[in-house]
């Protein structure tokens, strides 16, 4: 009987990490700290493409809303441009949507917000509020 008890109190507090997101998941044992930190590759980009190939784009969200994006742009066989623009990141109120606050050498360049419109232990789909037909998507890859 506490064994039963048990399964149903663990499954309602799961439930209650269950998502708002459009695309889900509906139902989540772990947090969305838990599964927004990582590393995640960007697959495709905001301007509506996937990366050129060699090309990369990984970004790392740490659970005290620090993090870094670092891009690797082929420029010839051989040699390629690697930047890493440091992020803080943020929640919106309700968890539907992260502000990314960037800087690169201690420059402000910008704070973005995206709409979540996915985020699973392997995938999460940002979507530009501002122009809905900018989305970007990641995969985990760790």
């Amino acid at each position: 009987m506490k064994m039963r008890l048990f399964a149903v109190v663990f499954v309602a507090m799961a439930a209650f990490q269950g998502c708002t997101y459009e695309e889900g998941p509906d139902l989540s044992f772990r947090s969305k700290v838990g599964r927004l930190e990582g590393r995640w590759n960007n697959t495709f980009l905001e301007g509506g493409a996937a990366p050129q190939a060699g090309d990369s784009v990984i970004f790392e969200f740490a659970k005290d809303n620090k993090g870094k994006a670092t891009t690797k742009t082929k420029l010839f066989t051989g040699t390629y441009n690697i930047a890493t623009v440091d992020l803080d990141w943020q929640w919106g109120d309700t968890k539907e949507k992260i502000s990314l606050k960037q800087t690169w050498g201690g420059v402000d360049l910008g704070t973005k917000v995206y709409r979540i419109v996915r985020l699973t232990n392997t995938q999460m789909w940002l979507e530009n509020p501002s122009d809905v037909t900018k989305k970007i998507e990641f995969t985990k890859l760790d």
